[in-house]
């Protein structure tokens, strides 16, 4: 977006990552973003498809101290923008309509203005993103509503990253885990065979018998080597057959 300064982009790209929790991050694009349009209070929320629930991993409210992961009102605004799934311009005229048309329930606690958009991937709602102000003086505009929709799409964009990421490491996890118990039974399983054959060569009256016992047992105790040998090396697609 032209409106959007530059920086934000480099901030939100550089930002993310280097971030260990996305927690964190939602904290950096709370402080760039307050200088520019008073975000002084600030949370994203996200909901659960299967259970209904609202939860926010980040809140904070000037006039109240939020305790975080907080469980939200399923009948406020935020849960309005997550079923409409639309950003919303709020002041106090559009709350009170809201209110009389049971769209949202009334509540003591009011701020004098907010904005709030959804977190979209693709068509599918994650959340909402919302700044709000107790203060008659600050007055948000459209293009500060425009800048939200921007960071939102910034925040679908990494979470969605990170989730794939999560993904993959779970999945080499996995993968990691049944090759350790693959070696593990191959191992186990020559060691059986090496001490069969040699009880069974044990009961041979045949020098000739015993060395053919003793040739197969030597050959699977190479085979084993080079199970070790590659569970061991950092490439796992060959060994050096030299050693």
């Amino acid at each position: 977006m032209e409106n959007i300064p530059t920086r934000y982009f480099t901030i939100f790209s550089k930002t993310a990552s280097n971030i260990e929790s996305l927690e964190e991050w939602y904290k950096i694009i709370h402080n760039e973003l307050n200088p520019i349009l008073d975000a002084t209070n600030f949370y994203i929320a996200f909901c659960n498809e299967k259970t209904g629930e609202i939860i926010s991993p980040y809140y904070y409210d000037e006039k109240h101290e939020i305790k975080t992961p907080l469980k939200m009102r399923t009948n406020g605004i935020t849960n309005y923008i997550i079923n409409t799934k639309r950003s919303l311009y709020l002041d106090n005229d559009v709350r009170e309509f809201l209110i009389t048309t049971g769209k949202i329930a009334d509540y003591t606690s009011k701020s004098k203005m907010m904005l709030g958009v959804p977190l979209m991937l693709g068509k599918k709602i994650m959340g909402t993103l919302a700044i709000r102000s107790y203060n008659e003086k600050v007055n948000y505009t459209h293009h500060h509503l425009e800048i939200l929709e921007f960071v939102a799409d910034q925040i679908t964009a990494v979470i969605a990253q990170k989730r794939s990421e999560h993904k993959l490491e779970k999945s080499l996890k996995e993968k990691e885990t049944i090759l350790q118990e693959l070696h593990h039974r191959t191992k186990n399983n020559m060691q059986v065979i090496i001490s069969m054959l040699s009880i069974q060569s044990k009961s041979a009256n045949s020098d000739f018998i015993k060395d053919k016992f003793q040739e197969v047992s030597n050959r699977i105790s190479t085979r084993s080597l080079a199970q070790e040998k590659r569970h061991n090396s950092h490439d796992i697609s060959g060994i050096n057959l030299r050693e």
